[in-house]
């Protein structure tokens, strides 16, 4: 049998009747288009063409045969272009669950969709149970739980801070150790509440009420108006209001990390490397951006009550 090659190189051939601008137009040599042409005719059993050494014609039988190869090659363009189609239609299928900074995740899905790769939105057990079912190629999680056929990298290690309204007296301060959220009310995002702040709290028994909601929006809402204190991870700071502080929690190692979670044999490590490298993107440009200072953080700042001042739960940053 001969292969599409040979018969490009023999339509090519039966066009120009020169072997040199035949070869060009091939991108080989002419004496590799020779060579294959009398190999064609060897698998053939038949001369296509006569040669002398001044000219070169079509044969009876390559006359014959010329309109034919014409038709088997554009079938083979057609059946080419219709599996690449194929493969640029078929997506990856990535499963993302509530761990990203509203913000960053916006990005992330106009890249995903731009990039043709199916999203699915839900819950980690969920997502996890798609995965091991090959009904995701990857998940983008804060979990690290993982089967025997699957495998995780981290992609993101975002620092939490303290989050409360600007008439807190934390609004005078730069950083703050964890101790001071045993004295407060906290409000927690229902996705932290398996976080290490979240964990903490619970076992060394808050002083006061601990409590979760289920939106960003109802919980800076609810802390403007309430005084009570929330913890986020820096990634949603430069998207908070104004009217709502942030900094840095000091002396501890808690983190919101973020994975992509994957099948150990998938062939496309290559594009869940490129996924993460994007994601990791999009965090960095987030955390780097300034935050329009709040004009509460301009004023001088107001004395910190007696009271507060001399509370056990706090430390002066």
């Amino acid at each position: 049998m001969s292969d599409i090659k040979h018969l490009k190189y023999f339509i090519e051939l039966s066009e120009t009747l020169n072997f040199h601008e035949a070869a060009q137009r091939c991108g080989v040599t002419q004496p590799t288009l020779s060579a294959q042409i009398k190999l064609l005719e060897r698998k053939l059993g038949l001369d296509l063409f006569h040669r002398t050494k001044r000219s070169v014609k079509l044969s009876p039988y390559g006359q014959l045969l010329l309109n034919k190869a014409k038709q088997v090659v554009l079938r083979h363009k057609t059946f080419t272009s219709y599996a690449e189609k194929l493969i640029k239609d078929t997506s990856l299928k990535c499963g993302l669950d509530n761990c990203i900074a509203p913000s960053i995740k916006k990005q992330l899905i106009k890249h995903l969709i731009s990039e043709n790769i199916a999203i699915l939105e839900n819950d980690d057990t969920s997502l996890d149970k798609d995965l091991n079912n090959l009904n995701l190629d990857l998940i983008i999680s804060t979990s690290t739980k993982s089967q025997k056929q699957t495998d995780h990298i981290k992609v993101i290690q975002d620092p939490f801070y303290i989050i409360f309204p600007k008439n807190h007296y934390l609004s005078q301060f730069k950083e703050s150790k964890q101790k001071l959220l045993l004295g407060e009310s906290i409000l927690i995002l229902d996705e932290f509440r398996g976080s290490a702040p979240y964990t903490w709290l619970k076992k060394h028994k808050n002083k006061k009420e601990l409590n979760n909601t289920h939106t960003l929006d109802s919980l800076l809402q609810f802390i403007e108006n309430s005084g009570w204190l929330s913890i986020l991870p820096k990634s949603y700071i430069a998207s908070l209001p104004s009217s709502i502080g942030a900094i840095p929690i000091t002396n501890t190692e808690w983190t919101h990390s973020i994975y992509i979670k994957f099948h150990k044999q998938s062939l496309q490590l290559d594009q869940f490397k490129k996924i993460a490298s994007h994601l990791s993107f999009l965090y960095s440009e987030q955390t780097s951006l300034e935050r329009d200072k709040p004009s509460f953080l301009v004023k001088e700042p107001h004395q910190t009550p007696k009271s507060q001042a001399n509370s056990d739960t706090f430390d002066m940053p």
